[in-house]
């Protein structure tokens, strides 16, 4: 009798949950860097590889320069931007005109 691997599925409650259970005493680069995470991680269960959101901006260059630059946001690139905003509000995000806060 052959093993079938059973899918692992990633939702809205379990980010909201990992969301909600980030240390309040990490870093504030730690804490994007596990938002971003929890953002990718729901987003490859909806899109293509292909379409997953890229950090880019301010957060890739303190990644980069290992935090001698910082900023006190994230910038994501993605093909798949509805889906992105879909997430980012299903989580708990608030989107003000061109942010989401």
């Amino acid at each position: 009798m052959k093993c079938e691997k059973k899918k692992m599925t990633y939702n809205i409650e379990q980010a909201r949950i990992d969301m909600n259970s980030i240390s309040s005493d990490s870093s504030l680069s730690d804490k994007m860097l596990e938002v971003s995470a929890i953002i990718t991680r729901l987003m490859s269960e909806e899109v293509n590889e292909g379409d997953l959101p890229i950090i880019v901006g301010g957060l890739s260059l303190e990644i980069f320069t290992e935090s001698k630059y910082t900023t006190h946001d994230i910038d994501f690139l993605t093909s798949a931007s509805g889906k992105t905003k879909e997430i980012l509000s299903e989580i708990g995000f608030v989107h003000e005109e061109q942010i989401f806060i």
